[in-house]
């Protein structure tokens, strides 16, 4: 499962997403984030009721608390320790042979978030989150939420349980797509999130 920062989840996707929806002129509002910030987007979204036309999440952190645990207890602030420590040539070479898939661009944006990422940030792992089965089933927008087929956090059988809480999710699993989806699949993600767009307020993006 490829954990990587928790706040560096802004592309170039989202501010499109944005775009997008507010292009009708219409009050469109949404709540949505990628793998962490998917937790605050479910939890934004539970607390709002009818202020939000839908909720649109791409992997989110759900995770058991003893997955929390372990994550928090893991290496990995150690990690970004040492990448740190690295100049910006090493680390887009590291990130270019282990996502050897992902476009430049994308992980030129990556590299240059994760570099200005302080080491308290990754404070926001420290357990317990909030229960996200409590979450989405108190959420009373329509639900996208976006799964890949490789190293996805959330499995299928989860996305299912989800489901049968909240009959407001919808489940979209990408092909060749792993925890970071819009990264590896950004043009078929920009293609599932303007489906949803149009299914939940009719519009001709």
């Amino acid at each position: 499962m490829d954990m990587e920062t928790p706040d560096i989840d802004t592309t170039i996707t989202q501010a499109t997403l944005w775009a997008s929806s507010e292009y009708s002129g219409l009050p469109l509002r949404f709540s949505w984030g990628i793998r962490w910030e998917g937790m605050t987007a479910a939890l934004v979204a539970s607390q709002v009721g009818d202020e939000i036309s839908g909720v649109i999440l791409a992997d989110p952190t759900f995770l058991s608390l003893q997955r929390q645990h372990e994550v928090y207890e893991s290496d990995v602030a150690e990690q970004h320790r040492r990448l740190l420590s690295m100049s910006k040539d090493d680390v887009l070479a590291e990130t270019r042979a282990r996502h050897p898939h992902r476009s430049s661009e994308i992980v030129e944006r990556l590299v240059e978030a994760r570099l200005q990422t302080r080491l308290n940030a990754f404070e926001v792992l420290k357990p317990p989150n909030p229960e996200y089965r409590q979450l989405v089933s108190a959420i009373r927008a329509p639900i996208l939420l976006i799964l890949g087929d490789v190293g996805s956090v959330v499995s299928l059988e989860t996305a299912s349980e989800l489901q049968s809480l909240n009959p407001r999710v919808r489940v979209e699993q990408i092909q060749g797509a792993g925890h970071g989806v819009p990264y590896d699949q950004p043009e078929r993600f920009e293609a599932v999130v303007r489906h949803f767009l149009r299914s939940v307020n009719g519009l001709l993006l």
